[in-house]
């Protein structure tokens, strides 16, 4: 089972930072639209 959760922990933090890359260029596209 140590196995399984090793290959899992980088999965999901790869997962979270690609999460976080998605809300940091959306954030500011919501922003400039809001602005116009």
């Amino acid at each position: 089972m140590g196995r399984i959760g090793e290959v899992q922990a980088p999965v999901a933090t790869r997962d979270a930072l690609a999460r976080g890359r998605l809300r940091a260029s959306l954030v500011p596209d919501l922003l400039v639209e809001a602005r116009r």
